[in-house]
């Protein structure tokens, strides 16, 4: 660092003139600003790799949920007009697709009956189509239908039936289909 009084060079890092004494103005160092450029070029990264992970999510949330269509029922009642009546099966929702899925329905009636079936894709692999059902985050009931390489190519149906209203969740694990359907009713 060169002295603005007498012009002599000193160290760089020198507080004072070692010839005059002149006390030295301190250059800042490259060493913080190449570190503050650091931090925030890696921050810019790691904002665009989480922007571009969520985009790249929602792609694929909105690609399987193309493929799944839903037309609920709206129950609001489940007390019958006329009390003499017995009980039937009343349809809460119906849903298609050809992957993986899950639901939550709410059955205020004594049962829930799940029919569900699917249509394989032709591929001389193993297909299936498997229903979970929970309540209040516990396993309750489970069923599949399934095709190998040398089933013969048709729709399988198959049905879950449980006690109890509250909250249910379903979910469908759909593998090689071409599609499916589930239909979901109440007892009341």
């Amino acid at each position: 660092m060169k002295c603005p009084n007498c012009h002599a060079q000193n160290e760089n890092r020198a507080m004072y003139c070692s010839k005059c004494g002149t006390k030295l103005q301190v250059e800042n160092s490259n060493d913080s600003k190449n570190l503050l450029i650091i931090v925030l070029v890696a921050i810019i990264v790691i904002g665009a790799l989480t922007g571009l992970y969520m985009v790249l999510n929602s792609n694929n949330s909105s690609t399987s949920s193309e493929n799944i269509q839903s037309s609920e029922s709206n129950v609001v009642e489940v007390q019958k007009e006329n009390p003499s009546e017995p009980a039937t099966w009343h349809q809460v929702n119906t849903y298609s697709g050809v992957g993986g899925y899950s639901t939550g329905v709410n059955i205020k009636g004594s049962q829930m009956k799940i029919q569900f079936s699917a249509f394989p894709i032709k591929n001389y692999a193993d297909n299936h189509m498997k229903v979970e059902v929970y309540k209040n985050g516990q396993f309750v009931d489970s069923s599949s239908v399934s095709w190998n390489g040398k089933s013969a190519v048709a729709t399988r149906s198959n049905t879950i039936e449980v006690s109890g209203s509250g909250n249910y969740q379903i979910y469908v694990d759909g593998y090689e289909l071409q599609y499916w359907n589930m239909e979901i009713y109440e007892w009341y």
